[in-house]
Protein backbone atom coordinates (compact mmCIF):
# COMPACT_ATOMS: atom_id res chain seq x y z
CA UNK A 1 0.00 0.00 0.00
CA UNK A 2 1.51 3.44 -1.10
CA UNK A 3 0.75 6.23 1.19
CA UNK A 4 1.69 9.82 0.55
CA UNK A 5 3.35 12.09 2.29
CA UNK A 6 4.22 15.88 2.29
CA UNK A 7 7.24 16.92 4.26
CA UNK A 8 7.22 20.43 6.17
CA UNK A 9 10.70 21.49 8.00
CA UNK A 10 11.37 24.49 10.08
CA UNK A 11 14.53 26.01 9.55
CA UNK A 12 16.52 28.71 11.03
CA UNK A 13 19.96 29.94 10.82
CA UNK A 14 21.57 29.49 14.35
CA UNK A 15 24.70 31.09 13.91
CA UNK A 16 24.01 35.00 14.67
CA UNK A 17 23.13 33.19 17.99
CA UNK A 18 26.47 31.72 18.62
CA UNK A 19 24.79 28.22 17.97
CA UNK A 20 25.38 25.28 15.87
CA UNK A 21 23.16 24.47 12.71
CA UNK A 22 22.13 20.80 12.04
CA UNK A 23 19.78 21.38 8.63
CA UNK A 24 22.74 19.38 6.92
CA UNK A 25 22.91 16.89 9.06
CA UNK A 26 19.08 16.32 9.43
CA UNK A 27 19.04 16.28 5.45
CA UNK A 28 21.58 13.90 5.09
CA UNK A 29 19.61 11.57 7.49
CA UNK A 30 16.28 12.35 5.32
CA UNK A 31 18.43 11.52 2.11
CA UNK A 32 19.32 8.20 4.04
CA UNK A 33 15.76 7.82 4.55
CA UNK A 34 14.57 8.04 0.71
CA UNK A 35 12.76 11.18 1.28
CA UNK A 36 13.64 12.36 -2.25
CA UNK A 37 11.17 9.67 -3.28
CA UNK A 38 8.24 11.81 -2.02
CA UNK A 39 9.25 14.46 -5.03
CA UNK A 40 10.89 17.59 -4.41
CA UNK A 41 7.42 19.27 -5.15
CA UNK A 42 6.35 17.89 -1.90
CA UNK A 43 8.98 18.96 0.52
CA UNK A 44 8.62 22.39 2.11
CA UNK A 45 11.11 24.23 3.90
CA UNK A 46 9.29 27.08 6.18
CA UNK A 47 12.59 30.04 7.19
CA UNK A 48 12.65 31.39 10.13
CA UNK A 49 15.31 33.93 10.12
CA UNK A 50 17.00 35.61 11.01
CA UNK A 51 19.66 36.09 8.21
CA UNK A 52 18.54 37.29 4.94
CA UNK A 53 20.91 34.75 3.07
CA UNK A 54 19.71 31.10 5.13
CA UNK A 55 16.73 30.67 2.45
CA UNK A 56 19.08 30.95 -0.46
CA UNK A 57 21.12 28.26 1.66
CA UNK A 58 18.59 26.01 2.68
CA UNK A 59 17.74 26.24 -0.95
CA UNK A 60 21.24 25.02 -2.21
CA UNK A 61 21.36 22.59 0.04
CA UNK A 62 18.14 20.53 -0.11
CA UNK A 63 16.98 21.24 -3.60
CA UNK A 64 13.50 21.85 -2.79
CA UNK A 65 11.33 25.03 -2.12
CA UNK A 66 12.26 27.11 0.92
CA UNK A 67 9.59 30.02 1.83
CA UNK A 68 10.66 33.08 3.89
CA UNK A 69 7.96 34.47 6.25
CA UNK A 70 8.04 38.12 6.62
CA UNK A 71 10.11 40.16 8.98
CA UNK A 72 7.66 40.23 11.74
CA UNK A 73 7.92 36.34 12.11
CA UNK A 74 11.20 35.75 12.38
CA UNK A 75 12.09 33.76 15.18
CA UNK A 76 8.93 32.91 16.14
CA UNK A 77 8.69 29.38 16.46
CA UNK A 78 5.02 29.08 16.67
CA UNK A 79 4.34 31.32 13.58
CA UNK A 80 6.76 29.53 11.59
CA UNK A 81 5.24 26.11 12.48
CA UNK A 82 1.77 27.37 11.85
CA UNK A 83 2.87 28.78 8.21
CA UNK A 84 3.75 24.82 7.74
CA UNK A 85 0.41 23.30 9.11
CA UNK A 86 -1.59 25.93 7.12
CA UNK A 87 0.45 23.84 3.84
CA UNK A 88 -0.49 20.73 4.86
CA UNK A 89 -4.18 21.94 5.78
CA UNK A 90 -4.37 22.85 1.88
CA UNK A 91 -3.04 19.40 0.58
CA UNK A 92 -4.40 16.36 0.02
CA UNK A 93 -1.46 14.09 1.64
CA UNK A 94 -0.44 13.34 5.25
CA UNK A 95 2.02 16.03 6.30
CA UNK A 96 5.17 15.08 8.22
CA UNK A 97 6.27 17.63 10.18
CA UNK A 98 9.39 18.42 11.94
CA UNK A 99 12.34 20.96 12.74
CA UNK A 100 15.22 21.12 11.54
CA UNK A 101 17.20 19.26 14.37
CA UNK A 102 15.71 15.63 13.87
CA UNK A 103 18.19 12.68 12.39
CA UNK A 104 15.69 10.11 11.72
CA UNK A 105 16.11 6.54 10.85
CA UNK A 106 16.91 5.21 7.83
CA UNK A 107 13.47 3.14 7.61
CA UNK A 108 10.93 6.07 8.57
CA UNK A 109 9.02 6.34 5.76
CA UNK A 110 7.85 2.40 5.40
CA UNK A 111 7.96 2.70 9.34
CA UNK A 112 4.93 5.66 9.40
CA UNK A 113 3.36 4.48 6.07
CA UNK A 114 2.62 0.78 8.19
CA UNK A 115 1.70 3.34 11.06
CA UNK A 116 -0.73 5.70 9.04
CA UNK A 117 -2.18 2.84 7.76
CA UNK A 118 -2.80 1.04 10.66
CA UNK A 119 -3.18 4.00 13.72
CA UNK A 120 -4.38 6.83 11.71
CA UNK A 121 -8.49 6.74 11.58
CA UNK A 122 -8.58 6.86 15.28
CA UNK A 123 -5.40 9.15 15.66
CA UNK A 124 -4.92 12.50 15.09
CA UNK A 125 -1.57 12.91 15.66
CA UNK A 126 1.52 10.12 14.58
CA UNK A 127 4.80 10.86 16.56
CA UNK A 128 8.49 9.56 15.59
CA UNK A 129 10.24 11.78 17.64
CA UNK A 130 8.46 11.26 21.48
CA UNK A 131 10.56 11.75 24.56
CA UNK A 132 13.22 9.24 24.71
CA UNK A 133 12.30 8.28 28.19
CA UNK A 134 8.99 7.50 27.67
CA UNK A 135 9.77 5.45 24.31
CA UNK A 136 12.01 3.45 26.55
CA UNK A 137 9.04 2.48 29.25
CA UNK A 138 8.40 -1.35 28.73
CA UNK A 139 4.72 -1.41 28.16
CA UNK A 140 5.09 1.31 25.14
CA UNK A 141 7.38 -0.72 23.58
CA UNK A 142 5.56 -3.89 23.89
CA UNK A 143 3.04 -1.51 22.03
CA UNK A 144 4.62 -0.71 19.05
CA UNK A 145 2.49 2.38 18.23
CA UNK A 146 1.53 3.37 21.95
CA UNK A 147 -1.13 6.02 23.06
CA UNK A 148 0.73 9.42 23.87
CA UNK A 149 -1.07 11.63 26.50
CA UNK A 150 -1.50 14.97 25.20
CA UNK A 151 -0.50 16.04 28.83
CA UNK A 152 3.09 14.21 28.15
CA UNK A 153 3.21 16.06 24.55
CA UNK A 154 5.75 18.22 24.81
CA UNK A 155 9.61 19.59 23.54
CA UNK A 156 10.50 17.98 20.02
CA UNK A 157 8.28 18.28 17.04
CA UNK A 158 8.40 15.16 15.00
CA UNK A 159 5.00 14.27 13.61
CA UNK A 160 2.91 13.47 10.80
CA UNK A 161 -0.56 14.61 10.74
CA UNK A 162 -4.03 14.37 8.55
CA UNK A 163 -4.52 17.90 6.85
CA UNK A 164 -8.27 17.63 8.61
CA UNK A 165 -6.14 17.84 12.30
CA UNK A 166 -4.00 20.94 10.83
CA UNK A 167 -7.08 22.81 9.81
CA UNK A 168 -9.03 22.16 13.10
CA UNK A 169 -6.22 23.27 15.38
CA UNK A 170 -5.14 26.79 13.08
CA UNK A 171 -9.12 27.94 13.79
CA UNK A 172 -8.69 26.68 17.64
CA UNK A 173 -8.04 29.61 20.43
CA UNK A 174 -4.81 27.26 21.41
CA UNK A 175 -3.38 27.86 18.02
CA UNK A 176 -4.07 31.82 18.56
CA UNK A 177 -2.94 31.69 22.24
CA UNK A 178 0.38 30.11 20.75
CA UNK A 179 0.97 32.93 18.04
CA UNK A 180 0.26 35.73 20.23
CA UNK A 181 3.30 34.20 22.41
CA UNK A 182 1.17 33.01 25.63
CA UNK A 183 2.11 29.61 25.27
CA UNK A 184 4.98 27.11 23.36
CA UNK A 185 3.46 25.76 20.22
CA UNK A 186 3.99 22.25 21.65
CA UNK A 187 2.35 22.90 24.69
CA UNK A 188 -0.49 24.31 22.77
CA UNK A 189 -1.14 21.58 20.19
CA UNK A 190 -1.06 19.01 23.17
CA UNK A 191 -3.45 21.35 24.98
CA UNK A 192 -5.80 21.52 21.78
CA UNK A 193 -5.53 18.04 21.62
CA UNK A 194 -6.57 17.54 25.24
CA UNK A 195 -9.81 19.52 24.78
CA UNK A 196 -11.12 18.25 21.58
CA UNK A 197 -10.02 14.91 22.78
CA UNK A 198 -7.85 14.53 19.35
CA UNK A 199 -5.63 11.14 19.81
CA UNK A 200 -1.71 11.05 20.01
CA UNK A 201 0.28 7.93 19.36
CA UNK A 202 3.99 7.26 19.24
CA UNK A 203 6.48 4.93 17.81
CA UNK A 204 7.98 3.18 20.42
CA UNK A 205 11.21 3.17 19.82
CA UNK A 206 12.02 6.44 18.81
CA UNK A 207 12.42 7.08 15.05
CA UNK A 208 14.56 10.32 15.21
Amino acid sequence: HHVAFGLSIITCDRRPLGKCNYLAVTWASLIQANVLSLGQQHICLFDAGPGADWAAAARQLTGCQVLEGPMALRLSAAQNAHRALEWHATRDTFGMFMEDDVEVRSDLLPILADGCQRVSPPAGAIVFGANYSWTALPENGRCTWAPYAATEFYGTWAMVLRPDTCAAYLQSKERAAADAGLTPFDLAFGAWCQRTQTAIVAHCPNLA
